[in-house]
């Protein structure tokens, strides 16, 4: 039933929501109630499910994005939760960058938040990854000019995802292979 919801379905799934209140961290890291949070998460309104986007912040919120179901509601919440929840999870991103972008479930955060950021955030996220590009110009004999950049060397899908996104909302030139 759960995966049906509807936007006729949610009034009659609000004792669901209710029954999840108190429990939200063991069901958060739970194998079958992580889904039925990303899918609570993905229909109903944000406002219908804010006590428990509360519930999950009143936790340590990195405990669940470093869960291996954990990230999943994590990542529903990136997608479909109100602003100041992004937000939220944009601040841990950006504060721990590197050693998400290194661990096998908080990185499928890190790459969803980029997904999902607004320009400047994704400005932001780029910074962070790669710090700031300092670019090089090297001059060969044959007065050739080598322009590369010179960053920091984590997670290089996430660096290029990173930078993938960036081009798009910028439309800056960059390389198909950062060299780390």
């Amino acid at each position: 039933m759960i995966s049906h919801i509807n936007t006729r379905l949610q009034p009659q799934v609000q004792f669901i929501i209710d029954a999840f209140r108190g429990h939200v961290p063991r069901m958060a890291t739970h194998c079958y109630g992580s889904r039925v949070l990303q899918r609570i998460i993905e229909y109903c309104d944000p406002e219908q499910v804010a006590k428990i986007y509360d519930e999950i912040h009143a936790n340590n919120l990195s405990v669940f994005i470093h869960d291996a179901y954990g990230n999943y509601v994590i990542q529903n919440m990136v997608e479909y939760g109100r602003q100041e929840d992004r937000d939220r999870v944009f601040a841990i991103v950006n504060k721990n960058m590197a050693a998400m972008s290194c661990h096998k479930f908080a990185s499928n955060v890190v790459e969803k938040s980029i997904q999902q950021a607004n320009r400047k955030d994704r400005q932001n996220f780029v910074t962070v990854s790669i710090g700031k590009p300092v670019l090089v110009y090297l001059r060969t004999g044959a007065d050739r000019i080598f322009l590369f950049f010179v960053c920091d060397s984590f997670s290089q899908s996430n660096i290029l995802h990173a930078a993938r996104h960036y081009k798009k909302c910028e439309g800056l030139t960059l390389t198909n292979k950062l060299r780390v």
